[in-house]
């Protein structure tokens, strides 16, 4: 079974790229605020399964 991960650098991403089923990509890598992006990134690597792990944990920026 494949997996993409959304959210390489954080806790669950950084845990889950050390498998060798498993592409991992960062915020640099896949453009959340570009849909297109994204499914074409999907469409591209063709995993099974899809995991979002990308979230943004600073509370200050949080609130803006």
């Amino acid at each position: 079974m494949s997996f993409l991960v959304f959210g390489k650098n954080g806790q669950i991403g950084e845990e889950l790229k050390k498998y060798n089923n498993v592409v991992s990509l960062s915020k640099n890598e896949a453009n959340f605020l570009n849909i297109e992006n994204c499914k074409s990134l999907i469409n591209q690597i063709k995993p099974e399964v899809v995991i979002n792990a990308a979230a943004l944990t600073d509370v200050e920026q949080c609130e803006v």
